[in-house]
């Protein structure tokens, strides 16, 4: 038994243990020694200290739930930011689909990974077609214009001829009819005439020489005037009878360039200025107009005349159009006068 245990005073508090490994300072409460470690019953403490550790305690307690939460609300936040990227990256196909894709007997849609014009790349992939990606399985070269092209033959008038064709090669017969523009410069007869037979599905090579030469000797005909062996020209011609009886500016415009010679001369007939000498064509010309009513035998040639064909009808019309159009071609060449013979007759009507 020790001494301190027979004296009858205070007993003393265990002297101190020095610690060789302080705990951190922060760890350690305030005015607390951090060499010194307390063994022994907790000292006690003033009222100030109690109530400053239960505001330290109080503290802890409100920061553990509210530490909690931001945290979460940190988590969530972060797994919305990842889902938005992830969004932002999705292409085309993981939305709308692959796209249409006819499998069967078509092959596939999709167009070929071109660096130069862009584009998606893969066999299925969801993308706009652009002119570099769409496949064009023709033979017949395509239809390109350069927008100055274009905008020059806007300036142009159009003056649309009627164009017939009638082609048949080796059993197979072509028959069509459209109008072609007179001041066409963008698309040729011998384009026109490739893209028409592959379209139609006819031999290119049989039929575009002919379909081409017949366009273009339609367009050719348009240009000539009216040549015939027996040339018979009748002239309709009206103006309202208050008009100033002076020759208009399309008169004017004739009578400058001598039209009045010239159809004299394409008819065989030698005009040295003077008057007309031929008995015929003098008795041609007829009488000056004297009332603004027309005459009954002459209203037939100014009202139209329906004439309801039948179908073979109309052919025997159609073969006989052929037939003398191919005569006339024979006999005669583009551009050049027949002159006529002693028997043929020439008539001038004009009004």
């Amino acid at each position: 038994m020790s001494e301190a245990t027979l004296t009858n005073g205070p007993i003393a508090p265990p002297p101190a243990v020095v610690n060789a490994n302080p705990p951190p300072a922060s760890t350690l409460l305030p005015n607390q020694n951090p060499t010194l470690t307390q063994v022994g019953p907790t000292p006690a403490i003033s009222s100030q200290q109690r109530s400053e550790l239960e505001q330290y305690m109080r503290r802890d307690a409100m920061f553990l739930p509210a530490f909690e939460q931001q945290r979460q609300m940190q988590i969530a936040l972060m797994n919305e930011k990842q889902l938005e990227i992830r969004q932002t990256q999705q292409t085309g196909t993981e939305i709308f689909g692959p796209g249409y894709n006819p499998a069967y007997g078509n092959g596939s849609n999709a167009a070929p990974h071109n660096p130069a014009v862009g584009g998606p790349q893969g066999s299925n992939a969801f993308h706009i077609v652009y002119p570099a990606h769409r496949k064009r399985a023709r033979k017949s070269k395509e239809f390109t214009f350069t927008k100055a092209m274009i905008e020059e033959q806007a300036q142009k008038e159009d003056i649309l001829v009627p164009i017939r064709l009638e082609v048949e090669v080796d059993g197979l017969v072509l028959r069509d009819t459209f109008t072609w523009n007179l001041h066409e410069t963008l698309i040729t007869p011998e384009h026109f005439a490739e893209v028409l037979c592959e379209d139609m599905q006819f031999p290119a090579p049989q039929f575009a020489p002919q379909i081409a030469k017949s366009i273009r000797e339609q367009i050719q005909d348009y240009h000539l005037p009216v040549l015939s062996s027996n040339p018979t020209m009748m002239e309709d011609q009206e103006q309202p009878a208050g008009e100033d009886t002076r020759p208009s500016q399309e008169l004017r415009i004739l009578i400058k360039v001598q039209i009045h010679t010239k159809c004299l001369n394409l008819i065989g007939y030698s005009y040295d200025g003077g008057s007309v000498h031929d008995e015929d064509l003098r008795s041609s010309f007829l009488p000056k107009i004297t009332t603004i009513l027309r005459e009954e035998e002459a209203v037939e040639q100014f009202t139209p005349i329906l004439e309801k064909l039948t179908e073979p009808e109309i052919d025997k019309l159609e073969r006989d159009r052929e037939r003398d159009k191919r005569c006339s071609a024979a006999s005669t060449r583009p551009g050049t006068v027949q002159q006529a013979g002693s028997s043929d007759k020439e008539n001038y009507n004009g009004t």
